[in-house]
């Protein structure tokens, strides 16, 4: 498989993790009851931001002959930056509240709602980046 069809191949995945996102938190009214959508609500959300974190990124950067192999997840944020595509410290709280997600969501009902929360504030943004790299793929045709 080529970098471009790799590229396709990731960003569908994450539009399917986004779309399963978006069909969940439709249904989440009541967090007591809608319990199982909260789940598939957060844990999609994990999903969507570990696609991007460890293949949408990296394989973007290849894409566009900007990878290295000794790169770090610093070092690929602070290329994408240059790029005006991510925002390194906005990204790092986002995954904190992945890491956050992943290690204490167990808890309680409200621990939920302040998940689901936070999750909600940091969508939009996660989806212009998306957005972002998807423009920069097109205008540029590769």
């Amino acid at each position: 498989m080529g970098k471009k069809e790799l590229f396709e191949s990731i960003v569908k995945e994450i539009k399917i993790h986004r779309k399963r996102m978006q069909e969940a938190r439709e249904h989440i009214v009541d967090f007591t009851k809608d319990i199982a959508y909260v789940d598939q609500y957060i844990y999609r959300f994990s999903k969507y931001q570990d696609s991007m974190g460890k293949k949408l990124f990296r394989n973007f950067l290849e894409l566009i002959d900007e990878y290295e192999n000794s790169m770090s997840m610093i070092d690929m944020l602070n290329k994408l930056e240059k790029f005006d595509i991510v925002q390194k410290d906005r990204w790092q709280e986002i995954r904190d509240l992945r890491n956050e997600v992943a290690h204490n969501y167990e808890e309680d009902i409200t621990t939920a709602k302040n998940f689901v929360k936070a999750i909600d504030l940091y969508l939009p943004y996660m989806d212009e980046i998306v957005e972002k790299i998807e423009d920069y793929v097109k205008k540029r045709k590769l």
